[in-house]
């Protein structure tokens, strides 16, 4: 949730600076810059290199932490132990990186369907509703398609393609400006998004 509310944040407020600096296409297009270098980050990311490595020393289990103080609440404790694999696995830091980006690009399309429909593709109003609900079949048929990579230990060049795939049909949107076009590239983009 921590991730989802910071791309819903972040996305928005980094489009709105962009859009007053240099308009909604080099918004469209930064976004999928950025998430070129989500992927690119996990290119070599596989489930052997997130695996939990072997703890130094096992130290026994006692009813106090440092300094006598009770052990800390049982979310406190996974959450730390979260944090800790993380920055202890490149790897893993690469994949929370990307899931934040694509949290941001998600915040992002907020902003950003409204204006394609209403200043790029000159389709009204509605057109944001139509431009959302591609996204929407895109994200069916992406999470469909993702099912097939359960139990995979090697998702990295899959989560890369889908990250490359996001970013070219997104930019695409932007480039070729036709509302039919916009429609199928966003869908294609969103089943990228899934992956």
């Amino acid at each position: 949730m921590v991730a989802e509310g910071l791309g819903m944040m972040l996305g928005p407020l980094a489009v709105g600076l962009v859009l007053t600096v240099a308009g909604p296409g080099a918004a469209f297009l930064a976004a999928a810059g950025v998430t070129l270098v989500g992927a690119a980050l996990v290119g070599g990311v596989s489930a052997t290199s997130l695996a939990p490595r072997p703890a130094a020393s096992a130290a026994p289990a006692s009813s106090a932490g440092a300094g006598g103080e009770p052990h800390e609440s049982p979310r406190r404790r996974d959450l730390l132990a979260g944090v800790r694999l993380i920055a202890g696995h490149p790897s893993g830091l690469a994949v929370a990186i990307l899931i934040g980006i694509r949290q941001v690009a998600i915040g992002a399309l907020d902003v950003l369907l409204v204006i394609a429909a209403i200043e790029l593709l000159r389709m009204g109003d509605e057109g944001a509703g139509f431009l959302n609900a591609a996204l929407g079949l895109g994200t069916v048929v992406g999470g469909a398609a993702t099912l097939g990579l359960a139990g995979r230990s090697r998702l990295s060049p899959y989560v890369l393609l889908g990250a490359v795939i996001w970013a070219v049909f997104l930019g695409a949107t932007v480039l070729l400006r036709t509302p039919e076009i916009a429609v199928l590239l966003l869908a294609l983009a969103a089943i990228g998004l899934t992956v």
